[in-house]
């Protein structure tokens, strides 16, 4: 499961693309 820090991580990606 995707913690709060992995769900973060992975919006700042879709963000920063």
């Amino acid at each position: 499961m995707l913690t709060r820090l992995e769900k973060l991580r992975v919006r700042r990606a879709i963000l920063m693309n």
